[in-house]
């Protein structure tokens, strides 16, 4: 169990609680075991009851629900952090390709000039960029796995298979885009000038 009740506790014995702490007035917070009463109950009777000694009765299971609230939106915001590293990464790679092909145009005016259909000129170029971009991707997804399934096998998680091959299905979606885009804007469009400037 990830959370617990005592989160951001330190638990001794009330004896030595005493001994080290005597200065301190009482307690602070309380266990109470409902019996056979309705806890909801018994918390609304307590909290009319005490209301004037500062009592405050929560529920075990609301007290883990507000634990997990706080949990779940940190998850969240990393998840969309996430999201945008992966756009930022998606166009990285698009950049890094664009600027690849700009250095490498009087190379392409040259395989021009030699016969090569255009077509074929892009389908090298783009082969050889998305060997590339997959390279990164397998890499990234076992580094990812062995970070992760470790973890989840000790604490007993479970990973939700479909999740996690959508999230993979848009990273090379999105890659995929960045690499056809960057490539085709490229190509030179008049390849003979650049033969020239070569």
């Amino acid at each position: 169990m990830r959370l617990s009740l005592f989160d951001g506790s330190l638990l001794i014995s009330d004896d030595s609680f005493t001994r080290l702490f005597p200065s301190e007035p009482g307690f602070r917070a309380f266990l109470v075991d409902a019996g056979g009463e309705p806890a909801p109950d018994l918390a609304r009777r307590m909290n009319r009851d005490l209301e004037p000694y500062g009592m405050q009765a929560v529920l075990a299971v609301d007290r883990l629900r507000e634990y997990h609230a706080v949990e779940s939106t940190y998850l969240a915001m990393f998840l969309v952090l996430g999201g945008l590293g992966l756009v930022l990464g998606a166009g990285g790679l698009g950049v890094v390709v664009l600027r690849n092909g700009f250095e490498r145009r009087q190379e392409f005016a040259l395989l021009d000039a030699l016969g090569f259909e255009k077509a074929k000129i892009l389908w090298i170029v783009l082969s050889e960029n998305a060997g590339l971009a997959a390279a990164g991707i397998l890499v990234g997804v076992a580094a990812a796995a062995v970070s992760i399934v470790p973890v989840a096998a000790y604490s007993g998680t479970s990973v939700s298979v479909g999740v996690q091959s959508a999230l993979l299905a848009v990273i090379i979606g999105a890659n995929a885009a960045a690499v056809i885009v960057a490539t085709i804007l490229a190509m030179p469009k008049a390849p003979a000038d650049y033969l020239r400037e070569e």
